[in-house]
């Protein structure tokens, strides 16, 4: 080799140093498709692992990606093979807009981590276009049960975090036969908790890891004690404000960590008091990453 020879790298090296890349900065993504025709197939792909409505940090808006599926400048099977994290959040509600969010589903079946928080009238006609998919991680503005949802359906078959709403507490029928469910976080739209539900659902769901509650309250100190080591009551609305969301899709610290954390130091007894079912800054669990729109 002559000495002016440019260093090669073996291609799956230099293939996993340019996913790492776009992986940690997706910002940069764009300007990697233009390094070589090899760097483009490698990561084309990338920029459509997670669409949110915005295209928060140069992710994938809605936009964009009903713009490609309906250009059908690229097969249906690449978006669903790619599309792994969508968020969508109280958007228009029109006609065109549910259709659009319904092409959206539909094409892109390999769907992973989704929120929805739509209206309920909206939630009932997307769900046809759920069925498709084996979803790891759902957020879901709404109680199951009125929608008539099926837990024992194969979109829920490999499901392991949960969150949703309970607005009489009718969830826990539901929960308990989700086979795989190992978090879960419940919106309670009203001041009463009634414990032996939470109780009930901790009793019969003997895979669950953590068991967040926000009751929309926020002094906890007057809510009722769990002495179940999983259980605790957190405040993920505000705090999340859905920059956990986007945050957990790559990694990163959102509010199902800082519940993991808690509970591991509940186990290991070092939350005193033992009964205390909150977290406080004295326990030196790291906050969740800053806020960012998406």
């Amino acid at each position: 080799m002559s000495s002016y020879s440019s260093p090669r790298l073996p291609p799956e090296l230099e293939r996993e140093i340019f996913e790492t890349a776009a992986y940690v900065y997706p910002e940069a993504i764009l300007n990697l498709l233009l390094v070589s025709r090899r760097v483009f197939e490698w990561l084309d792909g990338f920029q459509y692992r997670t669409v949110t409505r915005r295209g928060a940090r140069s992710y994938c808006s809605f936009q964009m990606l009903s713009h490609k599926i309906q250009s059908n400048s690229k097969p249906p099977s690449f978006f669903s093979r790619h599309v792994q994290n969508l968020c969508s959040v109280w958007a228009d509600e029109s006609s065109m807009e549910i259709e659009h969010l319904r092409q959206i589903l539909d094409t892109c079946s390999g769907i992973q981590n989704l929120a929805l928080v739509q209206s309920e009238i909206c939630m009932a006609a997307l769900l046809p276009s759920l069925e498709a998919m084996k979803l790891v991680r759902l957020h879901f503005c709404w109680c199951f049960v009125p929608l008539q949802v099926d837990p024992r359906h194969s979109m829920f078959s490999v499901l392991t975090h949960l969150v949703c709403v309970d607005q009489d507490h009718r969830l826990a029928p539901f929960l308990v036969q989700l086979p795989a469910l190992t978090h879960l976080a419940i919106i309670h739209n009203s001041y009463g908790l009634i414990p032996r539900v939470e109780e009930d659902i901790l009793a019969h769901c003997p895979r669950l890891r953590v068991f967040v509650m926000d009751p929309t309250v926020r002094t906890f100190e007057h809510m009722p004690r769990l002495e179940d080591v999983r259980f605790l009551y957190f405040d993920f609305r505000d705090s999340h404000g859905w920059n956990g969301w986007l945050a957990g899709t790559r990694g990163e610290r959102d509010f199902w960590r800082c519940a993991e954390e808690f509970v591991a130091k509940r186990i290991r007894k070092e939350i005193h008091p033992y009964s205390r079912c909150w977290i406080e800054e004295t326990d030196g669990i790291e906050p969740l990453t800053s806020q960012r729109r998406i």
